[in-house]
């Protein structure tokens, strides 16, 4: 079996209350941290591997995560520094990163076909 990632306490802290709030949001969802605990050594949004050091990634930028309403489940994950950045810029100039947007969806797709695949 994969060992569990490791994450310094900032981003441990943020998944944390991420899932707190989906809790909150979605009752009826069940957090799932699978992707977040063994398989996020990759950005799911550009794909690129994140530095990992004594099985800790390095260089997280954010956390974030969404519910698949259909089946009632919240996906928790970490994107790359640069992701994390674009996304911000993004932002400032009006367009949000939701799901169903072109770039949600991939992440998105990426992460449910990682935990398909284990």
């Amino acid at each position: 079996m994969k060992k569990p990632l490791n994450y310094d306490v900032k981003i441990i802290m943020a998944s944390r209350q991420i899932g707190e709030a989906f809790k909150k949001s979605h009752p009826d969802a069940v957090v799932i941290k699978d992707f977040f605990d063994y398989h996020n050594d990759t950005c799911p949004r550009c794909q690129e591997s994140f530095k990992v050091s004594n099985n800790t990634v390095q260089k997280v930028g954010s956390i974030s995560g969404f519910v698949v309403p259909e089946n009632k489940r919240a996906y928790i994950y970490a994107l790359c520094r640069n992701c994390s950045s674009n996304i911000t810029k993004d932002s400032r100039f009006g367009s949000k990163v939701v799901h169903g947007s072109p770039a949600a969806e991939n992440t998105e797709k990426f992460i449910l076909n990682a935990l398909l695949q284990r």
